[in-house]
Parts: structure tokens; sequence; C-alpha cells
């Protein structure tokens, strides 16, 4: 199945989610309700993910029978108890109907658990909050508060708050035949600029898309990486780049006729995690926890931790502190052949590092 034909059938599982509202299973309040929040949270993800989202919270109303607003803590308690002893269900093309076959994972119930919170956030920090529409947050900015929020009191203590942040391990990063993998089975010159430029310099994703053609340095071999005035907070910085990627970007920017004053022309954050995922499954990688595209990121922190560079030129680097660099990062004792592959992987940004 090509990547098209995989979105396609993404985008029709999605519409299917979604007439699943209509069935007449649960009342016009949640109907409406869950609607909203597909538009305003859902916006910037996936149709997978969102379709994901409708069907569990579809299976939610039908158990809980009655308005999410006017739910009370019996309700949410009766409602964990039956993501605790729900078996998982897939769908019988022969038998026409949805039957059990196994109990789910712990790691299932955890994400319906969080996907009920989540829901309770949504109607506390948003929806009661501002009854327009229209004036509501949505997508990525939406989501990003409501991480932060702690659960409304409905929920709390009925079901436990997970921490939303944790240590990166090394099943999270990729290993250095991983990336030569994935790297070679990129065709498409501008996804794998892009891709590149995140991994081997270590840029965020809103960074590498404002990137200007005039803010790169091919003498120097280094970026300079400019915040806008909402990131007044981040400091102006540079980041090196390795010859041979050198020769790639000035490919890419000649091909595509790039003027001074251009940006790279780089896609949405979305679209580069789908071309990811894709390129990681042709090139047959193993299922990382957390794979997307600020795992290259986070792979080109944790080699320059674990090779024992110091941390303020980790810190400088990165554009952020040692504190983040310490709670979220790893280190690790790597033998001297490892460090070799980390080496021809980096490349001579190891020599602009010092």
């Amino acid at each position: 199945m090509t990547y098209p034909e995989k979105e396609v059938k993404k985008r029709k599982t999605f519409e299917y989610a979604l007439e699943k509202l209509k069935d007449g299973s649960i009342c016009e309040s949640n109907r409406e309700l869950l609607g909203d929040f597909v538009d305003e949270y859902g916006d910037g993800l996936d149709f997978s993910t969102k379709a994901k989202h409708v069907i569990r919270f579809h299976m939610f109303a039908r158990e809980l029978n009655k308005p999410f607003l006017s739910a009370t803590r019996k309700d949410i308690k009766a409602l964990e108890d039956f993501i605790d002893t729900r078996p998982a269900q897939r769908y019988n093309r022969k038998k026409r109907k949805w039957v059990s076959y196994r109990q789910c994972s712990p790691e299932t119930k955890k994400e319906n658990k969080d996907l009920l919170r989540l829901l309770y956030k949504w109607i506390e920090y948003s929806y009661k909050k501002c009854k327009n529409k229209d004036d509501r947050l949505k997508g990525a900015k939406l989501r990003h508060i409501l991480r932060r929020k702690p659960a409304p009191e409905l929920v709390e203590d009925v079901i436990d708050e997970e921490p939303t942040t944790r240590k990166y391990t090394a099943d999270d990063m990729w290993t250095w035949e991983e990336v030569v993998r994935a790297s070679q089975k990129m065709d498409c010159l501008r996804d794998k600029a892009a891709i590149q430029l995140i991994g081997e310099g270590a840029l965020r994703i809103g960074e590498a898309t404002a990137v200007k053609v005039e803010d790169i340095d091919f003498n120097h071999r280094q970026i300079t990486v400019k915040h806008s005035e909402k990131n007044r907070t981040r400091k102006q910085r540079k980041v090196h780049f390795n010859s041979q990627f050198k020769a790639r970007l000035m490919q890419y920017i000649k091909a595509n006729k790039l003027g001074p004053e251009d940006t790279l022309g780089f896609p949405s954050k979305q679209y580069l995690n789908k071309v990811l995922k894709y390129y990681a499954a042709q090139a047959g990688i193993r299922e990382l926890r957390d794979l997307k595209l600020h795992t290259c990121r986070k792979t080109h922190e944790t080699y320059l931790t674990a090779m024992g560079i110091n941390d303020m030129t980790i810190t400088l680097h990165m554009g952020h502190t040692v504190d983040t660099a310490l709670r979220y990062y790893i280190g690790g004792t790597l033998t001297q052949e490892d460090i070799n592959k980390i080496r021809a992987i980096l490349g001579d940004i190891l020599n602009e590092k010092g």
C-alpha cells in the first residue's frame, strides 16, 4: 500500500467514526459536545488519531448513558471501572459486528483513561469558559495549554493524574544503523533536506521552517537560528552542520531557485512526522515508543551528551537550559566503537564544537 493510499484509508476511517456519532445510540448533547471537541482539539492531528478519539468517546458516551456535562463523580468512577474490565474488540466482517477477542492491555486502559481525563479538561478550561465556539482556541495551542492544566475536580482522585513529561531513554532514540537506513530510503530531496536539517542541526521543527537562505553561512557551515516575538525567552544562536549536508543543502537551494529572502519551503510538522514514519517503516526500523520528527533532535543531543561534550556547549548548541537536558535527555557509557559510529553520523560538526 502506497503512502497516498494509506492517507485515503485513514480519511475513510475518520468519516466512518463521525457517522457512528449519528447512529442514535448517544444523546444529542453528547453528540454536539464530541463534535466540537474533535473540531477544536483535533485540529492539525492526523485522521487516524482523530478517528481513534471519536470511536472511544462514542464508547464512553454510550456506556455513561447521560450527558457528559451532568455526570457525577460516581458516574466517572463507574466509567473507569468499565474501562478496566472491558475486553478489546475487533470488527468481524462475516458476522458484520464487533466481537470481543482478548483483554485490553494495560497501555490501552491507560490511554482510554487519559482520553477521558482530557475530555473533561477541555470541558472545564475551554468549553465552559467560552460559550462562543469561534472564540475558543484550536489545534496545537489548545493541546499545549490542556497538557499543563490539572485535572478538574470532577475527575480528580477518581482517575489518577499521570506525569505529563518523562525522561527519554535509549529505547526512544535512533541507532546509527537506523539513521543510515532511513536516510537511504528518502527519495524526495525536500523531505530529506528538512529531516536531516532537524536531525543534523538539532533544530526544532518551527526553527527549521523559519530558516531563510540568508541565515545560512556555507563558508563556516553554520545557520543563524532566529526567533520571533513570541519566543523572546529563546536566544539567537548559531548551529553547525557537517560538510556532507552542506553539499545536499546547496543542491536543494539551487534546484528550487531560492533567493536570500526566501525560506527553505519545508512542509508542516504534521506532514513531516507522517513522512518520517513512512520512511522508517520502509527501512524496516523497529517501532519506537514515541517516533516523531523531534526524536531526531533528541537523538542528536543524546549523542553529544553520551560522548561527554561539555554541558554548556550542548546548551548553546540546542538552545535550551542545562536543567532541560538533565531532566529529559540521557547520557550513557559508550565503547570506542560506538563513539566512532556516532562520529561518522555527526561528521565534522564535532570539529566546529571543539
